[in-house]
């Protein structure tokens, strides 16, 4: 009988000390959760992460690797981390209103919009994570030296109260690796580019020509251009007019498939007279977003394709039909790499 009082004593005390210990360990689990909730109203909402890397290479080069969406996947490192993600893409080509949609991935769904474009200094982008929140994303372009600060900062709001508020202290540790390794990126890509035209807005003083207007399909245009300023220098040279430059030739459509309307012609010293279809016209005098092109012919879209991204970023609108100058002759130089092109677009 005392061996059993004995054992329930001690059975007794033992409930004592662990009931006990659970009351002190959960004094302390309710410390901790307090001290949680407490602290978490004084972490802020939002978290800014940025990083910046000095790109060898023009500002308007790598301002249009970030504000073209589709150049995007070349060079962020979130597609490397989630390959199962679907990209599409939305509204225009590029600059505002240009989005960028993920879905399928590992990392969730999302959209990226550009929503404030300044060329060649700064974008600004909206990001979308659904039901997880949003951020925002701002790039900036400095000069610097002979090439361009970039800064990538990503600013993450309105982080819920309290496990998003406690998850934001580990944010920063997280992204900056993220965002240092798209910048190593973009700056690979961005010096691997050798040519770039550069683009410029000038007032053409306007003048004046002898041309002919007329049309070819597309792989006839060599020939038609051929036979074009045989029958327009003959003129000039039976009645000794006075040129003023080089070819030049103005297109009033470009569809592949169709017939081109073109018109050919040579700058001359004024208005001379026309004959038959030979007529007097003009280059009429106004604003130009103009390009130099290098190179042959056949390699003239990606320096259209720049004017055409630069007509969009500046918010310029074409008043007419662009023309070419053709500043090097194919006959006296016959290394095409070395042909010179003058591209103008006259607007508004």
């Amino acid at each position: 009988m005392v061996f059993f009082n004995n054992y329930y004593i001690f059975v007794v005390n033992q409930n004592q000390k662990i009931m006990k210990a659970l009351k002190i360990i959960g004094i302390i689990i309710l410390i901790i959760i307090i001290l949680f909730l407490i602290i978490g109203i004084f972490l802020p909402s939002k978290v800014v992460v940025e990083e910046s890397i000095t790109i060898n290479q023009k500002p308007n080069v790598v301002f249009k690797q970030v504000n073209k969406l589709k150049n995007r996947d070349v060079w962020s490192p979130y597609k490397e981390i989630d390959t199962a993600s679907i990209i599409t893409f939305e509204g225009p080509d590029l600059s505002i209103g240009a989005k960028y949609i993920w879905t399928g991935g590992t990392m969730g769904d999302g959209s990226l919009t550009i929503v404030e474009s300044v060329p060649y200094s700064k974008i600004k982008n909206s990001l979308d994570f659904l039901e997880k929140g949003g951020a925002e994303e701002i790039w900036t372009f400095e000069e610097a030296g002979d090439g361009v600060k970039v800064t990538w900062q990503t600013t993450i709001i309105d982080l819920p109260y309290p496990f998003g508020r406690w998850a934001g202290l580990f944010i920063n540790g997280m992204m900056k690796p993220i965002q240092k390794k798209g910048l190593e990126n973009l700056q690979n890509v961005c010096e691997a580019i050798i040519f770039y035209p550069e683009i410029t807005e000038e007032y053409f003083e306007g003048q004046n020509t002898l041309a002919i207007k007329d049309s070819a399909f597309m792989p006839d245009l060599k020939q038609k251009f051929g036979e074009l300023y045989g029958e327009l220098m003959g003129y000039i040279m039976q009645y000794r007019l006075q040129m003023t430059g080089p070819p030049y030739a103005k297109y009033y459509n470009w569809e592949p498939g169709e017939i081109v309307v073109l018109e050919a012609g040579f700058p001359v010293a004024k208005e001379y007279k026309g004959k038959g279809r030979i007529m007097a016209t003009e280059l009429a005098p106004g604003n130009v977003v103009t390009a130099t092109h290098y190179g042959p012919y056949s390699t003239f879209e990606k320096t259209y394709e720049a004017i055409d991204e630069y007509i969009i970023e500046f918010g310029n609108v074409i008043d007419g039909y662009p023309w070419e100058v053709y500043i090097t002759c194919p006959a006296k130089e016959p290394d095409s790499t070395k042909w010179e092109t003058k591209i103008y677009f006259p607007v508004e």
